[in-house]
């Protein structure tokens, strides 16, 4: 991922790795066992974007996952491709909210 970040010249001004333990149950929980890579680059235009959804794939195919607090422009392919539980959740959800009163920014 670094190198195709650098190789589309979007140098990263921060980036983290860490390790995570086991997850836990939560349906739209991002943690699970394995390592998280965060990477914080500029905005240098749509082939960022480009480039970035390119590595959405990648990090499907890989079993990863966006952490949703922290990112708004993945795809919903990429959600629900990457968070397994979220129609489990959406059945909960509807089942308790059935008017639908309560959602996130993020869900629009």
């Amino acid at each position: 991922m670094l190198e195709t970040l650098r190789k589309n010249k979007a140098y990263s001004f921060l980036t983290v790795l860490k390790r995570f333990g086991k997850g836990n149950n939560g349906f739209l929980s991002f943690p699970k066992e394995g390592w998280t890579l965060a990477i914080d680059v500029p905005s240098i235009g749509e082939n960022l974007l480009n480039t970035l959804n390119n590595l959405d794939q990648e990090l499907e195919e890989s079993g990863g996952r966006i952490y949703l607090a922290k990112d708004i422009r993945q795809s919903p392919k990429t959600f629900k491709n990457t968070y397994k539980l979220f129609e489990k959740w959406k059945k909960l959800k509807i089942e308790m909210d059935p008017d639908l009163k309560f959602f996130s920014d993020i869900s629009n």
